[in-house]
């Protein structure tokens, strides 16, 4: 009995996988963008393990958004790592473990918007974050919308039995790659990675991870402004 569930439940994974997947493709999402410039995919060479999980989710990011001449960018599937995701900005590496991760796809999205904060952000790619910077007006502006929020300000709080990890949770670095992941899910109405987000949203563990659809609104708005300014996309 056990085996049936775990089978049933095993397929109707694929199938939400294959249903999404194929929606990607086909162009039956519908962003409110038109992506400019280099198409994100472009940039980043999975192996052959990961592949299936990157090119999904960068088939979806290149109808939102495009970047600009960045550096390319390995990913790989790495599952004797802890972390359910890592971008070196050293080696311009994404790894991804899908071991004990239900959120492959929102994962790669997250390291991916690592990836674009480090080496596409800025006005000097791969010199500084966007996320450190303070020259740019628009990423300052993403910034205060992402930290003033009361899921940023709670979290802090309910992280706070353990300082490295409430150090961790509050890098702006760190804030931008979830708000960003979270952004190409609302943006895309991607089936499989609104499924993620809302489990997300829904856990009583993870929720300070991901902002409340109504507390979004203003993140999303200013996450537009900001790739809109860079050249990477044209509103609607």
């Amino acid at each position: 009995k056990g085996t049936q569930t775990t089978s049933n439940e095993s397929k109707k994974i694929f199938i939400e996988k294959s249903n999404a997947l194929n929606n990607a493709i086909s162009g039956n999402t519908q962003p409110t963008s038109q992506s400019l410039k280099t198409p994100v995919s472009a940039g980043i060479t999975p192996s052959r393990s990961i592949k299936n999980v990157i090119s999904y989710v960068t088939s979806i990011i290149d109808k939102i958004h495009g970047d600009g001449n960045l550096p390319g960018c390995s990913a790989s599937l790495n599952n004797t790592m802890s972390a359910r995701g890592k971008f070196s900005s050293y080696y311009r590496t994404i790894d991804i473990n899908v071991n004990n991760n239900n959120h492959p796809e929102l994962t790669a999205i997250h390291e991916i918007g690592h990836y674009l904060d480090y080496h596409g952000l800025t006005k000097e790619p791969g010199e500084i974050r966007m996320t450190d910077s303070l020259n740019l007006p628009k990423a300052k502006a993403l910034l205060d919308a992402m930290k003033n929020t009361t899921t940023i300000k709670e979290g802090a709080k309910f992280y706070s039995y353990d300082n490295d990890y409430q150090s961790y949770y509050l890098r702006d670095r760190e804030i931008f790659a979830r708000a960003y992941a979270q952004y190409i899910a609302t943006k895309s109405g991607d089936a499989l990675l609104m499924k993620q987000l809302k489990e997300s949203q829904n856990d009583k563990i993870s929720k300070y991870m991901q902002w409340p659809d109504s507390e979004f609104r203003d993140i999303l708005k200013a996450m537009d402004d900001l790739l809109e300014g860079n050249g990477w996309l044209k509103r609607k």
